[in-house]
Parts: structure tokens; sequence; C-alpha cells
């Protein structure tokens, strides 16, 4: 009877990972409380339903799964590992730090608790332990591509730019990176020299602000290249980047690729991103530019003429939201928090936030009495087109990291950026204005998910903002 409920237990928990690892998270529950029912003392089942419990962010459900199984198993370094990912997201930061410092202690083999260790210091701006960690799990496991990746991460946030882009070329190699890219190309990768008569494809990645910053390497390749560029990227960016960049051939990303791009025969490849690796070696790299991109005119002209229609005061675009499946709840700051930017002031505030944010708009508009304008002839998440001339329009704009401010600095517009304390790599450390986009400020937390300084200081520059002349 045993050797046949341990059976069933090792068959329950196969399927629970299985589950799991699909992404199939109710099933995986199910059995992994199956498992658990089974021997209510193994820790597998506890350990894994607080990794289920994790990913769904179901908090306190996954610390409360993970101290079940410490006090079963203390000793066990990666529980201790795992309750302190639950506890990061929980923003208990103290018990996070305690709990990977004891998983370092108990098994100071692994590399795990000394990469997340490594992050949450640098959530505490305590930056030099932080890469030593970063770089301590590279040591541990130095052909694992994923603590190279968010060692190169690491690098760029503390501004040690020409090893970090070096390292986050690793991304390539991690299981868990979506991005088809270079994995859909044979060309040969670009490493920098010149093309002499060749062609060179550029591709984007991830989201259309990612292409957006990317992008910011066009000009100087096609300037300083003999050769043709051509770029694949999002789809509604196409007629954007054909107008800024009329020397170089445009495809909209599809699966499989565009044939015309195998009809081009392009000698080389290389994500965008990835040529910064040649082109931006030190801070001082970065070109002083005053945007990019270029917006339709007639497009912007009439947009502008019908916001200035509506109020008297400078147009300034907002944005509140981040969808970013790991990393928005973090970067979002709901307009309730908006008062000193909102309350008060005569300007005319253009929303720039993607999706439904009707409700957000009343609630500003009953808790600081602003004037939202919510355009409906523009939908960002159909032509980016006509969000860019949108934003092109306007005097400034104040957004947290999203769409929004990529696009801004890309046409040159002046702005905000509200950043915690632990931004995206591309925003690095204590640069301002950003070094990608010279006509953007960024202001950043000091201390995490302490926003009110950062508001304050966003309605200061708001004070200084007139409608520009045009």
């Amino acid at each position: 009877m045993a050797g046949s409920r341990a059976a069933r237990l090792q068959e329950a928990l196969r399927a629970a990972e299985i589950a799991f690892h699909a992404d199939r998270l109710d099933e995986a529950q199910s059995l992994g409380e199956a498992a658990r029912k089974l021997d209510p003392k193994d820790i597998r089942p506890l350990n894994l339903l607080g990794l289920i419990a994790t990913k769904t962010r179901d908090l306190p459900a996954a610390i409360a799964y993970f101290e079940r199984a410490i006090r079963i198993d203390p000793k066990r370094a990666r529980l201790h590992a795992n309750l302190a990912k639950a506890l990061r997201r929980a923003f208990r930061l103290d018990e996070a730090e305690a709990a990977l410092r004891l998983a370092i202690t108990l098994d100071p083999r692994d590399p795990m608790p000394a990469h997340n260790l490594s992050d949450i210091l640098r959530w505490r701006g305590e930056d030099a332990e932080a890469l030593a960690l970063a770089r301590k799990a590279v040591s541990l496991a130095p052909v694992d591509p994923r603590y190279h990746r968010d060692l190169g991460h690491m690098l760029l946030q503390v501004g040690q730019i020409q090893e970090g882009f070096r390292e986050r070329e690793w991304r390539w190699q991690c299981a868990d990176y979506g991005p088809a890219g270079r994995k859909a190309f044979s060309y040969r990768l670009w490493r920098g020299q010149p093309l002499r008569g060749q062609t060179l494809l550029l591709f984007g990645e991830e989201g259309a602000g990612d292409h957006v910053i990317a992008a910011s390497l066009v000009p100087e390749l096609l300037a300083g290249e003999e050769g043709t560029i051509a770029i694949e990227t999002d789809a509604r960016l196409v007629p954007l980047f054909q107008r800024s960049f009329a020397g170089a051939r445009v495809f909209a990303k599809q699966d499989p690729p565009d044939p015309a791009i195998a009809a081009l025969a392009p000698d080389f490849q290389i994500p965008m991103a990835d040529a910064a690796i040649f082109k931006r070696r030190r801070f001082e790299d970065f070109p002083s530019h005053r945007g990019y991109l270029t917006a339709d005119p007639e497009k912007v002209s009439a947009i502008r003429a019908r916001y200035r229609a509506l109020a008297p005061g400078p147009l300034i675009g907002i944005a509140w939201r981040s969808a970013n499946k790991e990393m928005g709840i973090e970067k979002s700051l709901g307009l309730e928090a908006w008062g000193p930017i909102l309350s008060g002031r005569e300007a005319v505030f253009i929303n720039l936030q993607y999706g439904e944010c009707a409700s957000d708009i009343a609630a500003a508009k009953a808790a600081h009495g602003a004037f939202i304008h919510d355009d409906e002839a523009i939908d960002q998440m159909a032509s980016l087109d006509d969000f860019a001339a949108q934003i092109a329009a306007l005097d400034f704009i104040v957004s947290i990291s999203n769409t929004t401010v990529h696009m801004a600095g890309a046409l040159g517009v002046p702005g905000a950026i509200l950043l915690h304390i632990h931004p995206l790599w591309f925003w690095f450390g204590g640069k301002s204005p950003s070094p990608w986009y010279p006509s953007l400020q960024m202001i950043r937390q000091a201390r995490a998910d302490e926003w009110a300084p950062v508001i304050d200081e966003a309605a200061a520059a708001l004070d200084h903002v007139a409608p520009r002349v045009s």
C-alpha cells in the first residue's frame, strides 16, 4: 500500500510539474493538492504549490506553502530562496533578504540565491554588493545564459554599458526568451565590420517601445555604413519608420518573415538593440538629437488645432499604467496620486494611456477636478503613426515607463518619466536627461514605493511649461 501511494504521489507530482511549466496553472494546482494529500509531510508538493501561487501572485498562499515546507525541512536552501521570491513580490524586502542570506549559507554553491539577492540589493541602491553577487552567480554557473543576461542588465543599470551590452547578448540562449528574431533568420551575425556595399538586416524585439528605443541607432548606421540597411519592425511602426528613415528598407514583422526580406538577400543580421555594442561604448557616444522619428506633419497640425480649441494653457499628455506582466504593477502609478500635477493648473491634459481607462479619468476628475481629454479618434494600439502625431502635437508629456515615453523621446517632445527605484535597464542609473532621449527628464524614486516626491518634482517641472509657438 505504501509503495502504491508513493507511486501515485510521484505520478501526480510529475504531471503537476509538466502542467506548471506549460502554464496550465489551474491543472497544476489541482494535481499539486492531490499530491500533497497523499503525503502532507513531503515538501515537494508544498514547494510546487508555493511556486504556482507565486506565479499567480497569490502571495499570502505562496508564503504559507513555503513556510510549511521549511518547518518540515529547515535546511533545504531552495525552500528559503523560493520563499524569498514570494516575499520580495509582496515588498517584504527585509524578510526576503534574510531568507536569501540563509539560503546562501545553507548552500553556497547554488547561484540562484546570490542572483536573487543581487536584485533586492539593487532595489535598496546597494549597487556594489548587488553587482558582486550578480558576478558570483555567473561564476557559479558560467554557462547558464540567464545569469549572464541578468548581469548584463545589472551592469547597464549601474552605467557600465560596454560590458553590459555584451553580457545582455546571452539573452538569445535563454529558453524563456520569447522573440523569434535571430532564430528565424539564418544570415550571419553582424559584428560591427564595414558593410562595403553589403546588406544588413536590423530587427526589433519584444514590444513596440523596445523597437522605438533601438531605432535610435538607425540614423548612425544609415550615415556611417556604405551598404543597404533593412529593418523588420512592428507593422504599426512601418509608416513611421519609412518616413523617418528614408534610406532604409522597412518591413513589417510577421511569422514567417516577409519573403521580400529573403529576396533582398541580406548579408548580415543583428537585433537593432545589439548594434549598441558597437555604437554605444561610452555615454559620450549617445547623440544629442532633437528626435529621430518624424510624425506626419499634416496629422500633427490637425490634432494640435483640435486640442488648442479645448481650453487655454499648454497641452500636456499623460500616461500612468503599464501592462508589463513582470513589472507592470511596480511601474504603474494610479491617477489618485497625481494631485499636484492635475490640480489647479491651467493646462489641457490629454490621455495617452492605452487600454480602458474611462473609470480612471472619471475618478481623477472627481478627486482633483481635472479635465482629461480622451481622443477617441486615436487608437495607439491600432495605429502608432497616429499616436506619434498625437504626441508630436503636445507641449509636454508626463508618463510612467511605457510606449508613451519612448515615442515622445524619439520625436524630441519634452517630458518627464516617472520611474520606480529599480527601472528597466535602458534607463540606466543616475542619468538625467535620458541618454537615449535628451528631451526627457528622468525622475526616479529614492525609496521603493515612495511616489510622492516623484510627483512633486514632475509638478514643479510643469510649472515652467508654456504652449510652444506653432
